[in-house]
């Protein structure tokens, strides 16, 4: 809308510049067949040489408009204006297209000399054209004249190329009016399809979106230089920079064309060596507009255009073979791209001058890209939809797959699951057929062992008629009845606590009534000392099991403390939240590295050990740790110094009672 309302203001400035008044008629006359051209590789140096040579005949007639192909360079244009054929006493004469670096109208007088109009052209400074139009315009002043010579110098480095037409001045406003309309309607367009490409380009992330946005943008900054919009409203210091950009955008334009069918119509379904052949291209593009912006010169850029002809014309039969393939964008996008293409090539064929160089030929692939450039931008929301759709599809299907995955996961948990349960249950049946053996073995092992024991006992009062060597042996056989008689008491103990870790029966119980009675089965043993407080310790505890922890470190004193030589001491506190409970023997001690794995199971004494040939077990402190464990309670060893090892059992205090 704003170049809209920009153009409609640069016709304004045009119309009031002509401050002529519009005659009855409304006419304008193209001069397409009219034109007469300076020959080729004649310089003419001045404008009468060019009069001259025109009125001698040495000028060529052009067929159409001119078009004499991509090169720089001057040529003359001249025609005779009858103005008894066309009575009119102020005309406006148009030459474009406007990226025409200099155009130089003369006019002769009745008394036959020559008279400069004006100079226009986008190498000229706007303050110097005579007509602020979007292409040189130039008024005639004919007054008083029944015949005229009107003579056209263009100076250009792009193309001698040239529209040349006649206006009368009111009708020169209307159309000025509607060819800023419908260009500034396509510029807007294209800036409008550019912004939208942006955002699809962000939301997509799709490389042929930037390809897309490039193209678009290539396509309508071409425009923009082409029409005469930048001459008009960007402030360039330097002129020569609108020839260098409109050489540039043509040759990226071109280039990002061939990039975006490649990708859009997916040629690659074809045959890779035809899109690499397209992929490639497009480079070669690029370097040869920078070789001919390097040395100022249109040879590369026109015999690009030359050579792209042929592969324009592959492009358009790989189109159709997409077409039938049923190829979904070549189906719906195929024919404006043809069309447009089409167009473009008879653009280029005529600015050679093999074809009539017409409005049409210089407008036609402009409109034809405006269209096209709207139907690519709905390929491209189409491809988008596509896209969004086989996203949505891939998404359902991935969901789907990872539903069964997961049912197959979680099958296969049950599975494992359930064999894992059936695998528990088996090792908890061995365990128990196992717990049942030792059990059974060790009840049966201590009650042989017991009458052994009792037998070897009795033979002590026999000692005095007993040889020596005979009463060592009894000694040896007793020693290990009492080590099996030890073995089978702890397996029993283990199974006892296995049997009640896992609830403990606990009960209000007075821990030193409990300390007190374990003492007193030990009757016949001087060497047991026990200090008990005065006033009750009331605990919640497993007395049976309290029992037999206790059990277990005064034999384990008296065995490795040599409890029964040096004495043993069990003395229970009352201390702030914890009953401590300390059974302390005179024996070897233990070494630190042992402190901690003589509570793990089947752990015995290492050869570190004082006394090392005796054996244990293994299960006596391991009891002792579990039940502490399962009071929520704690032991641990220390050393007794001087001499000695101190074990430190502490249970939770729940109640203290003064009065029993």
């Amino acid at each position: 809308m704003l170049c809209c309302l920009l153009l409609l203001g640069t016709a304004a400035v045009a119309a009031m510049t002509a401050t002529v008044m519009p005659d009855a008629e409304t006419a304008s006359l193209s001069l397409a067949g009219r034109l007469q051209a300076s020959p080729r590789g004649v310089g003419l140096d001045s404008a009468e040489a060019a009069l001259s040579a025109y009125r001698s005949g040495s000028f060529e007639p052009v067929p159409g408009n001119l078009g004499r192909g991509y090169r720089g360079g001057d040529v003359w244009l001249a025609f005779d204006l009858d103005l008894q054929a066309w009575p009119q006493q102020r005309a406006i004469l148009e030459v474009g297209p406007a990226y025409l670096d200099r155009v130089t109208v003369y006019l002769t007088t009745n008394d036959d000399t020559l008279q400069r109009v004006g100079q226009a052209g986008d190498q000229v400074a706007r303050a110097i054209a005579p007509l602020p139009a979007l292409k040189p315009a130039f008024p005639l002043s004919l007054l008083g004249q029944a015949r005229a010579i009107v003579l056209v110098h263009i100076q250009t480095t792009s193309t001698q190329s040239a529209l040349v037409t006649l206006y009368r001045p009111d009708r020169f406003v209307d159309m000025t009016v509607n060819e800023s309309l419908v260009l500034g309607s396509v510029f807007a367009g294209s800036l409008g399809l550019l912004l939208l490409t942006v955002a699809m380009f962000l939301l997509m992330r799709d490389p042929v979106y930037l390809l897309w946005l490039l193209y678009v943008a290539m396509t309508t900054g071409l425009w923009f230089f082409i029409d005469g919009l930048a001459y008009h409203f960007l402030a360039l210091q330097r002129l020569e920079w609108f020839n260098i950009a409109t050489n540039a955008l043509g040759s990226l334009s071109l280039a990002m064309s061939l990039l975006v069918a490649t990708y859009l119509f997916d040629f690659r379904q074809l045959s890779v060596w035809l899109h690499r052949l397209f992929v490639v291209w497009p480079l070669l593009v690029l370097v040869a507009m920078a070789v001919g912006l390097l040395f100022d010169t249109m040879f590369v850029p026109s015999w690009l255009f030359l050579v792209s002809l042929p592969l324009t014309g592959a492009v358009w039969l790989s189109i159709l073979r997409q077409m039938l393939r049923r190829q979904r964008m070549a189906l719906l996008f195929g024919v404006p791209h043809l069309i447009y293409t089409g167009l473009a090539v008879v653009n280029i064929v005529a600015n050679m001058g093999w074809l009539p160089f017409t409005l049409f030929s210089f407008y036609g692939w402009q409109v034809a890209g405006a269209l096209y450039l709207v139907a690519l931008q709905f390929a491209l929301i189409d491809r988008t939809r596509q896209t969004q759709v086989l996203h949505a599809q891939t998404r359902q299907q991935l969901l789907t797959q990872l539903a069964n995955r997961n049912q197959e996961l979680e099958e296969r948990v049950t599975a494992r699951t359930q064999e894992m349960r059936q695998a528990l249950e088996q090792v908890r049946q061995a365990e128990l057929e196992q717990r049942q053996l030792l059990s059974m073995a060790s009840h049966e092992f201590r009650t042989p062992a017991a009458m052994i024991k009792a037998s070897l006992d009795s033979l002590r009062y026999l000692e005095p008629r007993i040889p020596p060597d005979v009463t060592a042996r009894l000694d040896n056989i007793r020693q290990a009845s009492q080590r099996l008689i030890h073995l089978t008491n702890d397996l029993i103990d283990q199974d006892r606590v296995r049997e009640r870790s896992l609830t403990p029966r606990h009960k209000r119980i007075n821990l030193t009534d409990l300390v007190a009675g374990v003492a007193a089965l030990y009757t016949d043993a001087p060497w047991l000392r026990v200090q008990l407080p005065a006033a009750p310790v009331w605990i919640n505890a497993d007395p049976a099991l309290l029992t037999i922890a206790l059990n277990n470190l005064i034999d384990n004193a008296v065995r490795y403390g040599e409890g029964k030589r040096h004495g043993v001491v069990v003395e229970l506190q009352s201390q702030p939240g914890a009953a401590v409970l300390q059974v302390a023997d005179q024996g070897p001690g233990i070494p630190a590295s042992d402190k901690q794995r003589i509570f793990e199971r089947y752990y015995s004494k290492s050869d570190s050990w004082p006394r090392g040939e005796r054996t244990s077990s293994g299960l006596g402190l391991f009891i002792v740790h579990s039940i502490a464990r399962s009071h929520q309670g704690s032991i641990h060893a220390e050393d007794n110094l001087p001499r000695g090892t101190v074990f430190i059992f502490s249970l939770p205090l729940k109640e203290r009672t003064v009065n029993g």
